[in-house]
């Protein structure tokens, strides 16, 4: 079942990231990023973040990239991934704001880590 949850790091920041998590498998790779599902997984979370952009372009090739104008994205107020673990996302954007430090080491996981190095392989 899907839930949404807000995670604010800046306050009170300039921009919202809409991270959608999927679960399940995907039948044949193929990807309905608009639907509800995409093919063969399920729609596990949506949680919105408030952040500074300045703080993502400083830090980030692939947000700098978003924002320089050839993006949908880089004119608005909020952005939206759909295909990235939250957890990972919201290490990045502690990393980006300094506040990472408020994370115990202990609720991030393996898994945790090798989805945060996906994302920034972007």
């Amino acid at each position: 079942m899907a839930t949404k949850g807000h995670i604010f790091l800046a306050y009170p920041g300039d921009l919202t990231v809409s991270v959608t998590q999927y679960g399940g498998e995907k039948v044949n790779g193929a990807i309905e990023i608009d639907g509800p599902r995409m093919a063969g997984a399920i729609l596990e979370q949506t949680v919105l973040f408030r952040v500074e952009k300045l703080k993502l372009i400083e830090n980030s090739d692939y947000f700098q990239n978003m924002s320089n104008g050839a993006w949908a994205e880089s004119h608005g107020d909020s952005i939206s991934l759909k295909e990235d673990n939250i957890k990972s996302m919201e290490l990045w954007f502690r990393l980006f704001h300094s506040t990472l430090s408020q994370v115990p080491d202990h609720e991030v996981s393996i898994a945790q880590v090798w989805h945060m190095i996906v994302a920034g392989d972007k």
